[in-house]
């Protein structure tokens, strides 16, 4: 790691949560707004998340052990469980990347050429809602459940406790939640995270 011979590196992944396609870079910089863009052209249904809010090396994923990086993360799809619509997207995905990274060491990219898309920048992580002992006292709820990248507005109901009450999202603006109830993270007690849409 920071000393590689490997030019890129597609770290492969999926989800249980209902983020569709979604390309993960790591640096908003000209060639991966590029390759953001490119994707994006190819496949208007997926969304684009920048996660540069530390350092490209400072991450811990397997895809910074490239001189370059990025992520596929598909879903949803139960764990254990092969589904083909998802196999599909991330196959395509993936040849789009490459596709592009052809056409970029020919030189016959420009940003100036591929249109600005749509993309969300990482915020924060929201923490389930927990009990003094550590135990959660709410889940996601419904109006929430599944609509990753979707606005999450001031006032919304995030949460449901256990005993019916609703808890909502209290942020100053509307943000876009995704990883919305990721099994991954459950250890964690990550309910989701938010984002801010932006253009690249």
């Amino acid at each position: 790691k920071g000393d590689s011979n490997t030019d890129l590196v597609i770290d492969i992944h999926n989800t249980t949560s209902e983020m569709g396609a979604t390309l993960i870079i790591l640096e908003a910089d000209e060639f991966h707004i590029q390759m953001a863009r490119y994707v994006k052209q190819q496949m208007p249904e997926a969304n684009i998340l920048v996660e540069d809010e530390k350092p490209y090396l400072e991450h811990g994923y397997l895809c910074t052990t490239g001189k370059k990086g990025v992520m596929i993360e598909v879903g949803g799809q139960p764990q254990g469980v092969l589904r083909e619509d998802v196999y599909l997207l991330t196959q395509t995905m993936a040849e789009a990347i490459l596709d592009f990274c052809a056409a970029y060491n020919k030189g016959e990219i420009s940003t100036e050429a591929l249109p600005a898309c749509e993309a969300f920048q990482l915020g924060d992580n929201v923490s389930f809602p927990l009990d003094a002992n550590g135990k959660r006292t709410a889940m996601i709820h419904h109006s929430l459940q599944d609509n990753d990248f979707k606005p999450l507005m001031p006032g919304m109901p995030m949460f449901r406790t256990f005993d019916g009450k609703d808890i909502v999202w209290d942020g100053d603006t509307e943000t876009y939640p995704h990883f919305i109830n990721e099994a991954a993270y459950f250890k964690l007690d990550v309910a989701f995270a938010t984002a801010e849409r932006i253009t690249l």
